[in-house]
């Protein structure tokens, strides 16, 4: 395969001109290309400061968040903005056997200082280079040879799970833009621009009760509404904008507390088990159940309520483990952590008490 044809097919070069503007962009994560922005803008007035401190600003930011997080929303600001070229691993193409992400690495760091100043956008960079992996180690070192600061080169790349790569890795990333879903603004602001026409449309409501959805599926909604009810329909109420919101089939995937539901569903037992949770278990109860969870196992109990604090996706296990204590879902993050480590503290004292330790 001639050298051409290597880049064209495993390495996208997108020049300034192509870079998409205006459109559906996450308010929040922009907000944060911004602040990116003004770093370095500010960079260059201290240059020569640092200079002679021998100190650079390498300009490479990792951004993390959940799926449909609006990352590519970011690099197109950053890079519309400064007017770079954005060079970037076409992943569907380097996915293949280790060689293939090898080569792609090589690839994307000849074209981008072929190219520079531009913009190395790196996506699911915990797919591309994954931990004790050649390519993570190769990449690593392509990172280290490139900086804003010396050959003009910014670095952003994406992961939905950090823990997944080389701390040597992560540590070349001066900054780490951590998202951890759309804001109430985020969601207003869609469907305020996309249902403008649509004035029946309660958008307040709307934004409230899709809270936990990802910006990708925010905007699914926003578009499904627009063409199934129609400019002359009465004024939506709560309930039947939440009947027009089940009618187009747009589930929220990416939560691991939807996953459960429809796991359980599927599977026969209670239908609207994660709807349901707040009025099966008084808070009261609470304690008590997880008393019994962490007593069985408190082990799989942690990972389970991991998964479900990070969205990470549910194995088999953690989706049985759910099944049989469903009130796990139940509560914010920090709730669950906290009557965690609550109960396990409570069987280590009633252990020690019985004489089992």
């Amino acid at each position: 395969m001639e050298e051409s044809d290597l880049y064209s097919e495993m390495v996208e070069l997108i020049e300034p001109s192509e870079i998409k503007s205006g459109g559906l962009d996450q308010y929040s994560v922009i907000n944060e290309a911004l602040s990116y922005l003004a770093t370095l803008e500010r960079y260059i007035i201290v240059k020569d400061q640092l200079a002679d401190l021998g100190v650079q600003y390498d300009g490479r930011v990792l951004l993390i968040g959940p799926p449909g997080t609006d990352f590519a929303g970011f690099t197109a600001k950053v890079a519309g903005d400064i007017g770079y070229k954005i060079v970037r691993i076409r992943l569907n193409q380097a996915l293949g056997d280790e060689s293939r992400r090898l080569e792609a690495i090589r690839l994307m760091a000849e074209m981008a200082q072929r190219n520079a100043p531009c913009v190395i956008y790196l996506e699911r960079i915990d797919i591309l280079a994954p931990a004790a992996s050649q390519a993570g180690a190769l990449l690593a070192n392509e990172l280290h040879r490139v900086s804003w600061g010396s050959n003009g080169i910014i670095v952003i790349a994406t992961t939905l799970h950090p823990e997944r790569m080389d701390g040597e890795l992560l540590e070349l990333f001066d900054r780490a833009i951590i998202n951890e879903g759309t804001t109430l603004e985020d969601r207003t602001r869609v469907f305020e621009a996309v249902l403008k026409e649509r004035e029946q449309i309660p958008i307040t409501t709307l934004a409230e009760l899709t809270d936990g959805w990802s910006f990708a599926k925010v905007v699914s909604l926003a578009t499904g509404l627009l063409i199934e009810v129609p400019e002359n329909a009465p004024k939506l109420t709560l309930e039947t904008l939440e009947d027009a919101i089940s009618k187009l089939k747009i589930v929220p995937m990416g939560r691991a507390s939807t996953i459960a539901a429809i796991t359980s569903k599927i599977h026969g037992t209670q239908a609207g088990l994660a709807e349901k949770i707040d009025q099966q278990y008084p808070e009261e109860f609470i304690d008590q159940l997880y008393l019994e969870a962490v007593g069985e196992n408190y082990s799989r109990t942690q990972q389970v309520i991991e998964a479900l604090n990070t969205s990470m996706p549910l194995s088999g296990e953690d989706i049985a483990f759910l099944t049989r204590f469903p009130f796990l879902l139940q509560g914010t993050g920090e709730e669950r952590t906290m009557r965690l480590i609550k109960a396990k503290r409570t069987i280590d004292r009633l252990n020690r008490i019985m004489g089992r330790v």
